[in-house]
């Protein structure tokens, strides 16, 4: 088998080029302004909810909320018993074709705000909840899927958690190098870890 130097036309290296250019163009001005720098220049953002999602944009939306439920507790009736956001902010490695799973611990009827994004490396990932669920033939594990992406590079949005316990995503590299996955999350949750479950292959 010879080993041959494959030539492009330079025309198609150039459309090509091109082509990457303006989906990179389409996914700053779309995706990445308006989730970390709560820039919304073509209003995509604040329809797909992911604008403001930057640490800083949910500080400053955590900070307005406080100052309303000041004013609110200045009534000698009312009674607050909602628990503090937490904020959750790391970067994830995951070896060439690596495994791994981020989850929290969580009550029933908590909410949870994320982001998460692996740059151009494709990921696949399943957002997910499991629990003990204990009946007459001992404990059994449940788990419910929320949302499931094949072949992604981020997903952002909020849910409820419909019971108490494990609430995370599971992530596949499906490249040949090492990527990172960096997770932002606010919520009410108990607990969080990642668990690196290692090479699928």
């Amino acid at each position: 088998m010879s080993n041959e130097n494959v030539r492009v036309p330079k025309d198609k290296l150039i459309r090509n080029t091109g082509i990457a250019a303006l989906i990179a163009i389409v996914l700053l001005l779309t995706i990445i302004l308006p989730a970390e720098y709560d820039i919304d220049p073509t209003g995509v953002g604040s329809v797909l909810g992911i604008r403001g999602l930057s640490h800083q944009a949910a500080v400053e939306n955590v900070n307005a909320e406080i100052e309303e439920s000041a004013m609110a507790a200045a009534s000698p009736l009312h009674i607050n018993h909602q628990p503090p956001l937490k904020f959750v902010d790391v970067d994830l490695v995951l070896e060439p074709y690596g495994q791994g799973e981020f989850k929290l611990k969580m009550q029933a009827n908590a909410r949870l705000s994320y982001l998460w994004h692996s740059g151009t490396d494709l990921v696949y990932a399943d957002l997910h909840g499991h629990t003990l669920v204990v009946g007459e033939d001992g404990e059994e594990e449940i788990v419910v899927r929320y949302l499931e992406t094949q072949e992604g590079t981020g997903e952002s949005g909020q849910f409820d958690t419909p019971f108490g316990g494990d609430h995370g995503w599971y992530f596949l590299n499906l490249e040949t190098r090492p990527i990172n996955i960096r997770v932002q999350i606010s919520g009410n949750f108990d607990s969080h870890e990642y668990i690196d479950i290692g090479p699928q292959i």
